[in-house]
């Protein structure tokens, strides 16, 4: 009986010990089920913070879009998103910062805030392709490193109407016999990656390093010959001809309001003097109307004469005659409208009534003096603008305000001496490459890059950069601001080391502004964006 009586609490005893192993084991097993499911909620708690948190530094840089979208044509943009990094105070995500820069720095180089101007390239779809002009833009284009006279020759070619091929060009014919054929567009270029399509244009030479075109100095970018495609492995990201050309620079030359500039080409030499009248005064007026009808001379003009290009001169006096004809053909400039004298007199001055000569500039009202013959006495009347550096700098950028030299809404191709590179300015004709480089090395930079003193080209002479009488020579094709701008729009979030980032080009041209661009670049690092978070 005591017997029974041990076996049984032994029983219940080992009952128990297996009970309790069982809870153990339950009890470990629910532990670890608790710790893995929270472990995955907290992956998925960390994942959905990482996913809102680029979704709202993407917003950060979007919003970075819309407010230089906004600015572009107010004076004082410039000043404002040329300031640096923006800080904002968010009530419920803390701090966040949105910063708008020209592009990527390269290794070891700040950021330069602001946006870039698309005139600060060369245009080749302003390129001019009258058969007079092809040799000079093809040795615009020559400026470009890496170019060939073959490849420039291509290029006008493949935007000219015709099939003729230049000297070392290219046409339909060789593009048909070609695998798989295509043919010559015979117009502007509507895409730069369109560049690879003419003959001898490779991809080295149009995106240098940069291959993908993400605007990144990638691994395989900067490592020799390790892998392709090749590269200097100097740190520096070579972005070939895609850092030197654009196709859509061009500004907007009516005012502010929407009005039309005065054209001081305008047809009409009578209309030209009475709008000239209220705001420049009689001296200027009639300097202008004489300068349309003989044109004016500078004493500080003392380049020698240069030899006359006989065959450009004929070809140009061929297409002036089939400008004439092509008039006739469409019912133009067949009849005239009889005006009475009146009409064609101001301030005693018999105005012509087909001017021959036409302002290049508006640096060509500062100096000049236009002979004339008053009751067979030969007479200078003067500008009553001097050609000294300092009437340069405090008259044109009012006269740019209302005057303007063509009868166009937006002019093309301008170069935008304030950001342009060395090969860029080089490309202006007439403008040496030792020139260029005393340009790049005055721009404003950094804080100075805004203000007065760079409003308009005049800084050129009022810093010494090169003398008034060249500066005339060369200002047909300068400009110190486009109206098609971009940059790429930086958002991060204070505590969040990951920046993104948008490239973006906005066209204030028209009326209506347009985004040309709008691409999410990879999500960046500080070092890659060119700054470690702002403090």
């Amino acid at each position: 009986m005591h017997s029974s009586l041990r076996n049984g609490r032994l029983s219940v005893v080992q009952r128990r010990g297996v009970v309790m192993i069982l809870v153990l084991v339950i009890v470990a097993v629910l532990s670890f089920a608790v710790y893995t499911f929270t472990q995955r909620t907290l992956l998925q708690y960390a994942a959905v913070r990482a996913s809102l948190d680029q979704v709202h530094r993407r917003e950060l840089a979007a919003s970075g879009v819309e407010l230089s979208d906004a600015m572009i044509r107010r004076p004082d943009a410039d000043q404002i998103l040329s300031s640096g990094a923006m800080t904002f105070e968010a009530i419920a995500d803390g701090v966040t910062h949105l910063a708008i820069v020209r592009d990527l720095p390269g290794a070891g180089q700040s950021p330069q805030f602001g946006l870039a101007d698309e005139s600060a390239k060369l245009n080749i779809n302003a390129l001019d392709l009258r058969i007079s002009q092809r040799r000079q833009s093809r040795q615009r284009l020559l400026a470009l490193p890496g170019m060939t006279v073959q490849i420039a020759d291509a290029i006008l070619d493949w935007m000219d109407l015709d099939e003729e091929a230049s000297e070392f060009g290219a046409e339909s014919s060789y593009y048909t016999s070609l695998h798989p054929p295509y043919r010559a567009r015979q117009g502007r270029f509507t895409d730069l990656n369109e560049l690879l399509l003419v003959k001898g244009v490779t991809s080295e030479l149009l995106f240098g390093e940069d291959r993908n075109g993400n605007g990144l100095l990638d691994p395989n970018e900067n490592d020799g010959a390790n892998s392709k495609p090749m590269d200097d492995a100097d740190g520096i990201l070579d972005k070939g001809w895609v850092g030197y050309i654009t196709l859509v620079s061009r500004e907007s030359i009516s005012m502010p309001t929407g009005v039309p500039k005065i054209n001081l080409n305008q047809p009409n030499l009578a209309s030209l003097y009475d709008a000239l009248l209220p705001g420049f005064g009689r001296e200027m007026a009639r300097y202008a109307v004489l300068f349309r009808m003989r044109k004016a001379t500078w004493a500080d003009d003392v380049r020698p004469p240069e030899k006359p290009d006989e065959e450009q001169k004929l070809l140009e006096r061929i297409e002036t005659a089939q400008k004439r004809l092509q008039l006739q053909r469409n019912g133009s400039g067949t009849s005239r409208t009889r005006r009475s004298p009146g009409d064609l007199e101001r301030d005693g001055i018999r105005l012509a009534a087909t001017p021959a000569y036409k302002f290049d500039s508006l640096v060509q009202l500062f100096g000049g003096r236009v002979r004339i013959t008053i009751q067979n006495k030969d007479q200078f009347v003067a500008s009553p603008w001097t050609a000294d550096p300092g009437s340069l700098a405090r008259l044109l950028p009012l006269a740019e305000q209302i005057l303007t030299t063509s009868d166009r809404t937006v002019l093309e191709g301008r170069i935008n001496v304030n950001q342009a590179s060395e090969a860029v300015l080089t490309s202006i004709p007439g403008l040496s490459r030792s020139r260029a480089h005393a340009i790049v090395r005055m721009q404003p930079k950094g804080q100075h890059s805004t203000g007065a003193a760079y409003e308009s080209v005049a800084w050129l002479a009022v810093r010494g950069v090169m003398p008034v009488a060249e500066l005339r020579r060369i200002a047909p094709y300068l400009t110190v601001s486009g109206d098609v701008q971009g940059g790429i729009a930086l958002g991060w979030l204070h505590d969040a080391p990951p920046v993104a980032g948008i490239r973006f080009v906005i066209d204030a041209s028209g009326p209506e502004r347009r985004v040309l661009l709008h691409k999410d670049l990879a999500i960046l690092t500080q070092q890659q964006a060119g700054f470690a978070v702002a403090e």
